[in-house]
């Protein structure tokens, strides 16, 4: 019987599509169909349970859920499933009664409207990114933007109206929309009040012209903002996110899928934000092919693991994929066929037993182990090459879809669907794997040739017609699908024989005869390994299995034991120097430092500390030889530490010989001093510094691991190791002399034994490292490294040395720097030259970082504006002292001897740190610089010290002769008390004394710039000035003596010698009070107000005439006037104040003249009779009358009305006070002493204007204008319109043209006012007729039944005629017949 006879195949879709399913235009008969048949196993039952549950007892929460299983177990199905209960309502219908999850979910759903939007993660692409994906789908469903409108709208108009090549296509786009209702943009933009509306048709514009570069994105919050806030409009009570294939697109997105994790984690936690009152929960769910944690990207798992935990996980198990074979994939048509099958086929073969008859009902035609497998080749499965492709594919077969496999729907009914064919179904997508590909090139090639036909090695030991080359191609291909999987060892023979259904026997016999086949595949070919175990009794559990080294592995293994049998007892030591150089990883990368003393950096306190580093075994680098010299390097270099690392073997002879060493080193200090340099020093015995310094010489032994039963295992791992670099030493070389393949093959195998065991060998060194203890002078340090795993070796040399110089530079923490400022040479050397020695004062950056965290530590430190100034403290910085009590009652010191002695106290500065202090040291005096046994003054010392200094001096006092000149100077300048003998405030005066000579210096040049500006608006010339002049000179030429280069010693003996006599007769002090004079006077309001009075004086002149009335007043100004030609008396003579009190008298007396004149000139009695007349009514009629344009008149209302406004803008009605007070010369209008203000009289103007009316009545009584007029009016009638106006016109013309007409045209036109333009309309237009026969619209009419658009048709017809009537004709139906 064949198997079509008993199963049928259904045709469904291999592939379901989420975004299909869930899309607006998805087929609804093929929904139904599809809900209708999901096999709801109990795992899917489970998954929706909890589903269900966390959404409707949770109810305001956000929450992610991931799917996972194979592909084609129904990750993709579930989804739709769930995404379609929850957009209708009425699917829950549908599924009726399939799943009690279901149904009661139904009554929390039923009332809520959720906004579901569908992703195909993978479709999108690594490059775009999850957020962009998902605000896409939801704008291509909603059909407008997420963003703020405004913005959206704005952004659009900049980007692609402005563009143009857009803006002709938006026009046409917006008039095609609108059906022709708006013809372009901006005649739609203007009348759409709703900016939804305009957003949602620029969406669809982009949409339809694929506008890609347009994407005004405002950021994530924006947009997710605006998405709920349109939730919230909507009415939505919920969000549905389904994303397929989400853990293929993470993991294709490398690094940046953290950001799309991070968008899922922030868009849960944005969904539990109450919103005006109400909260929109959201709902994740993703399809992952495993769980979370096989996410490979960083981060991603921490940033999902607590919105997506593990009970919203859920799985689709193979039992789920047995039910959809069993009731979706494969209809079963005679079951009781398939369970004689199932019999027959388990008395066949003996594997048959572990079958179990369920799963073989369900899964048949497969072959149970076929399934199995393909549960662990998630590898070559995908969405195109998933499990329900491959179960159809080979039961159905895919020859009418243009594939290449037949089916076995023609076969006969126990033969299965084997696990062989899961190699050819997918043997593409495996060559794919780079690998895996290698097994296909060689192993497979060679067994069934290039195209994989049984056409290789297996031809040869097959002959044409052997019933076995068949059995054999299976088991190649069943043997190196097992190896592509890693699974070759756990099949045996019996497992292989009912995996190919060897077809001509069965049981025993079965496996007898696969065993020999295997077994001359095995003998005659190549890569067939056999298992050591294998036997002739019972072949059933041999076991065979694919290995391409097979050939090369026995001549490996028998050379490796050799090599090993080299290494028992002490000669094991001998692999050190190789093991060693694997340590080339954090945190034990010192494979460099074996054998080899190698500088080393460490940053501790802020500050870059070097020493140095040495691994080999301790008796080679630690003699008694080796710590004397690094002892003396301690003393005299830079370096700070020795770090003696110690190897992995003789754990207690090493320390024992670290500890004679050390012993012999503290006996050897006790004995006799090796710093005999410092020996002059007593406040810090030799012996006490040898031995504070030796304690920072460290040791570092692995732990003993190796030596104990329990390093057994990671010690023959070491010792494999080297010995495969052996091997490869001489496979290498053999290779050298033979070049054949198989040395070659030899080579090749053992460098990839050597990578193998690169990264073991090195775990187990780090294991040994990270576990062992560090040693000094003291003994076992108290450091734990055992946690370092994940650091690196700075970080751990960091703490152990950091710990050791906590203890040789105790002091240090009281002087550190707040800060790492990672200095160097060169930029310590140019502070030190610029703003420590040199006499730069504006520092940036590092140099102020310098300020505050190293000069700021040994006294005070000043930066201003262009300004620097420091101190140094010698009462109480410990490091100053120390410096001090080692130079004075000191001829003098060697500056290296004082260096070491600094650098290597318990403070332990740094180089750059000593070098600034003693810089320091030697601008503030405390140090006087010697080279060649000569003083080297402060401008000739640079850095480096130590090329411009070979000794220090203490720093020096004033002699003593120059004392008084000290002591008066001091008081004069500062109000100080001079102190002698006393460096610091010598040092504080010095500087001072800079400082004031600079600032002095600015001031004179300030007071100069004032004095010049000063004169120039006076015309004041320089000789009035003298004295002043004189004065700024003198100072000025005082302060060049003042020379900044020098110390303070010099500095202030040069400025006295220099000064002597002008101090000892009082000139200078004289002077400088003279001096102190002009400072004040220059700075008063004083100067400003001679100005003041200059300004002011020269503006009221210009509204004074030269008249013999105003002479007193003159006279004033010109006294005041010549007192502003002085200069001298300005600021040493009382001349500032008897000008100020006469230009008092001579303002007030120009204001009281000024405001009276002003007044009286402007309040005249002919302005406000001007005035009255523009409310006359005769003035107001003619107004009205003016509105009639066709009527003029020489002097017309506007022509009065002009000149009355004129005159009556002369009058100025301001305060000049209010002017004046205020700064001015004058009031506002300019008004000037002795001006005269002229005004027309009334009658004028009365005249005018009744000659005006008078003209505009007699002209609207011409015959020409009343002819207009009653054709207008007669016009009017034809059409029937302003029946009550042309009554009035009529009364109008009526009133007699006599002597009084004038006043009962003003009664009539006032009560009237409508009757005036209309007469306006009379003379400026003509109404136009054009007539049409009344009968003809009868003869079109009568008696005839039209519809409504014919009848229209027809009207308009008689109504045109033949003319082109304009839009102002008017039409008039006449009887024509009676007319004639």
């Amino acid at each position: 019987m064949k198997i079509r006879e008993i199963i049928e195949v259904p045709k469904i879709d291999k592939i379901v599509r989420l975004t299909d399913n869930m899309s607006n235009q998805a087929d609804k008969k093929k929904l139904e169909d599809l809900l209708k048949g999901y096999v709801i196993t109990e795992s899917v039952e489970k998954n929706l349970s909890n589903f269900f549950y966390k959404i409707t007892n949770f109810k305001d929460k956000g929450h992610g859920f991931l799917i996972s299983g194979l592909p084609g177990c129904g990750k993709s199905h579930f989804m739709s499933v769930l995404g379609l209960l929850v957009k209708y309502n009425e699917t829950f219908n549908i599924m009726r009664g399939k799943s009690e999850s279901i149904d009661k979910a139904k009554t929390f759903f039923e009332k809520r409207k959720v906004f579901v939007v569908p992703i195909m993660a993978e479709e999108g692409g690594p490059e775009i990114s999850l957020e962009e994906m998902f605000f896409n789908a939801a704008e291509d469903i909603t059909g407008f933007p997420f963003t703020d409108d405004s913005y959206y709208i704005k952004q659009f108009e900049e980007a692609i109206v402005a563009n143009s090549n857009y803006e002709k296509k938006v026009d046409d786009f917006v008039r095609i929309d609108s059906k022709g209702i708006f013809l372009t943009w901006a005649d739609f933009k203007s009348k759409i009040k709703s900016s939804r509306t305009i957003t949602k048709l620029i969406k669809a514009f982009i949409d339809k012209y694929e506008i890609t570069f347009f994407n005004p994105n405002r950021g994530r919050k924006d947009r997710l903002d605006y998405l709920y806030k349109w939730l919230d409009e909507e009415n939505y009570d919920g969000v549905l996110v389904l994303i397929d294939e989400l853990s293929e697109y993470l993991n294709d997105r490398g690094i940046r899928a953290r950001n799309d994790a991070l968008f899922l984690k922030v868009f849960l936690e944005n969904a539990e934000k109450e919103r005006n009152g109400k909260v929109i929960p959201a709902w994740i769910v993703g399809a992952f092919l495993s769980s979370l944690n096989d996410i490979t990207v960083p981060d991603v798992y921490d940033l999902m693991k607590d919105r997506f935990p593990t009970e919203n996980q859920f799985t689709l198990k193979v039992d789920d994929v047995e039910e959809i074979i069993d009731q979706r994939l494969i209809i079963k048509k005679k079951p009781e066929k398939i369970e004689e099958a199932y019999v027959l086929l388990k008395n066949k073969y003996n594997a048959f037993d572990k079958v179990d008859k369920k799963t073989f009902q369900q899964v048949y035609p497969l072959h149970p182990e076929t399934l199995n497998i393909l549960s662990k080749s998630v590898r070559f499965l995908s969405r195109q090459r998933s499990i329900v492709d491959f179960v159809l594919s080979e039961v159905k077969g895919n020859l009418d879809e243009g594939g290449k496999t037949k089916g076995i729907m023609d076969e006969d009914f126990l033969r299965l669907v084997t696990p062989d064919r899961i190699l050819n179904h997918f043997q593409e997508r495996i060559r794919e794997l780079s690998d895996k590909r290698e097994y296909f090139e060689t192993i497979y090639s060679y067994y069934m040739g290039p195209e994989g036909l049984g056409n290789g090695k297996i031809k040869e030991l097959f002959k044409d017609g052997d019933t076995d080359r068949e059995t054999a191609c299976k088991l190649i291909d069943v043997m190196t699908l097992l190896k592509i999987l890693d699974l070759e060892k756990e099949y045996t023979v019996r497992d292989l024989t009912y995996m190919i259904q060897y077809p001509k026997m069965q049981g025993d016999f079965a496996e007898e005869k696969v065993n020999k086949i295997l077994l001359k595949m095995y003998d005659k070919g190549r890569f067939i390994e056999i298992d050591p175990s294998n036997s002739d009794s019972n072949v059933g559990d041999n076991k065979y299995y694919i290995n391409k080294d097979v050939s090369l592995s026995t001549k490996i293994n028998q050379d490796l034991k050799k090599k090993l049998g080299l290494l028992e007892g002490e000669s094991v030591v001998s692999i050190v120097p190789e093991i060693a150089k694997t340590l080339t990883q954090e945190p034990l990368n010192i494979s460099s430092y074996f054998n080899e003393p190698t500088p080393y950096r460490i940053n501790w306190n802020n500050t870059a500390r070097e020493g140095v580093i040495i691994f080999n075994q301790i008796e080679k680098i630690g003699s008694k030889e080796y710590l004397s010299k690094s002892l003396n390097d301690l003393k005299n270099s830079e370096n700070d530490f020795y770090l003696y690392i110690g190897t992995i073997f003789e754990y207690e002879q090493q320390k024992n010989f670290i500890d004679k060493s050390l012993k012999e080193l503290s006996s050897n200090t006790k004995q006799q001093s090796l710093l005999s340099m410092w020996s002059n020093f007593e406040d810090e015995s030799s012996k006490e510094i040898e031995k504070r310094l030796s304690r920072a010489i460290v040791y570092w032994l692995p732990s003993d691991e190796l030596e104990k039963e329990e390093g057994k295992d990671k010690l023959q791992r070491l010792k494999e190791y080297y010995a495969y670099l052996e091997l490869r030493k001489e496979y290498k070389k053999n290779n050298e002399d033979t070049n054949s393949k198989e040395s070659i093959q030899l080579l090749g195998k053992v460098d990839e034994k050597i990578l193998n065991l690169e990264d073991e060998v090195f775990q187990v060194l780090k294991s040994l490292y990270l576990n062992g203890n560090f040693f000094n002078i003291d003994g076992k340090l108290d450091i734990n490294i055992s946690s370092y795993g994940n650091e690196s070796l700075t970080k751990i040399i960091k703490a152990v040395i950091g710990n050791v110089l906590q203890q040789v530079y105790s002091s240090n923490k009281f002087i550190c720097p707040d800060e790492s400022l990672g200095l160097t040479d060169n930029v310590t050397n140019k502070f030190l030259n610029n703003y420590i020695l040199g006499g730069k004062t504006d520092p940036t950056g590092i140099d102020v970082s310098i300020i505050k965290n190293i000069v700021k530590k040994f006294g005070e430190a000043n930066i201003k504006i262009d300004s620097f100034k420091f101190t140094v403290d010698t009462k109480n910085n410990s490091l100053v002292k120390l410096i001090i009590e080692s130079v004075e009652n000191k001829d003098e010191v060697i500056f290296k001897n004082l260096y070491n002695k600094v650098r290597k106290s318990t403070f332990g500065p740094d180089r750059n740190m000593t070098e600034i202090l003693f810089g320091m040291m030697i601008k503030k005096g405390f140090l006087i610089p010697v080279k060649n046994d000569m003083p080297v003054g402060i401008a000739n010392v640079k850095a480096p010290l130590n090329t411009s200094v070979t000794k220090f001096k203490m720093g020096e006092f004033v002699d003593d002769k120059y004392t008084e000149g000290l002591i008066r100077i001091t008081k004069l300048f500062f109000e100080r008390k001079f102190e002698k003998q006393d460096l610091s405030f010598q040092e504080e005066l010095w500087e001072d004394l800079i400082d004031f000579k600079n600032n002095t210096v600015s001031t004179i040049n300030n007071i100069l710039f004032e004095i010049s500006n000063f004169r120039k608006p006076l015309d004041i010339e320089k000789d009035c000035f003298t004295k002043t002049y004189d004065i700024l000179d003198t100072i000025k030429r005082i302060l060049e003596d003042i020379v900044e280069s020098n110390g303070s010693k010099d500095g202030l003996e040069y400025f006295i010698e220099e000064n002597k006599d002008s101090i000892t007769k009082g000139d200078l002090e004289s002077q400088y009070k003279d001096f102190g004079i002009i400072v004040e006077w220059i700075n008063s309001e004083v100067p400003m107000g001679i100005r003041r009075v200059n300004v002011m004086l020269k503006g009221y002149k210009e509204f004074i005439p030269d008249k013999q009335e105003y002479k007193d007043l003159i006279k004033q100004y010109e006294d005041i006037y010549n007192l502003l030609s002085n200069g001298d008396e300005f600021i040493f003579g009382s001349v500032s104040s008897e000008m100020n009190k006469k230009f008092d008298i001579f303002k007030n007396s120009f204001i009281s003249l000024y405001v009276e004149e002003h007044n009286r000139e402007n309040n005249k009695e002919e302005f406000e009779e001007l005035r009255s007349i523009l409310e006359d009514d005769n003035f107001k009629f003619l107004s009205k009358l003016s509105h009639i344009e066709r009527i003029n008149m020489d002097y017309d209302y506007i022509n009065i009305k002009s000149d009355i406004d004129k005159q009556l803008e002369g009058q100025c009605k301001e305060s000049p006070l209010k002017h004046i007070n205020g700064g001015e010369s004058s009031c506002i209008c300019h008004f000037k002493l002795g001006q005269k203000k002229y005004v027309d009289s009334r009658d004028y103007f009365d005249s005018a204007i009744d000659n005006a009316i008078l003209g505009y009545i007699d002209e609207l009584n011409t015959k020409a204008n009343k002819e207009k007029v009653f054709k207008y009016i007669n016009d009017l009638r034809e059409i029937g319109e302003k029946k009550d106006v042309i009554t009035l016109v009529e009364k109008m013309y009526e009133i007699p043209l006599d002597d009084n007409r004038v006043y009962k045209y003003k009664q009539f036109l006032t009560i009237n006012p409508e009757v005036i333009p209309f007469i306006d309309k009379a003379l400026k237009v003509n109404i136009n007729f054009i007539q049409r026969d009344i009968n003809k619209l009868v003869e079109v009419f009568k008696d005839k039944a039209y519809s409504k658009e014919e009848m229209i048709q027809k009207f308009t017809q008689v109504v045109e005629g033949q003319d082109d009537i304009k839009p102002n004709l008017y039409i008039k139906f006449t009887d024509f017949r009676n007319d004639d």
